[in-house]
């Protein structure tokens, strides 16, 4: 997956007993916290290169989302 997402072919979403297979200079590591989750997950991206359309949107759907889980769990 690490390889995918440094070759600009999407992101990731893993955990953090995960994550140190992620470190890579051209990789961004980003923390998402969802209180209904007992574990921590983070987004996964290539540091220089723009998302492609299908990559972009699906990280827009998962940015959504977590924007649900997060209202949903602070009522």
């Amino acid at each position: 997956m690490m390889g995918l997402v440094a070759a600009n072919d999407g992101v990731s979403i893993v955990t953090g007993l995960t994550r140190f297979q992620f470190q890579h200079r051209d990789i961004t590591i980003v923390p998402f916290r969802d209180l209904s989750l007992q574990r921590g997950i983070y987004w996964v991206t290539d540091r220089e290169r723009k998302l492609s359309l299908c990559a972009t949107a699906f990280y827009d759907f998962l940015q959504e989302k977590a924007k649900s889980f997060y209202h949903r769990v602070s009522r």
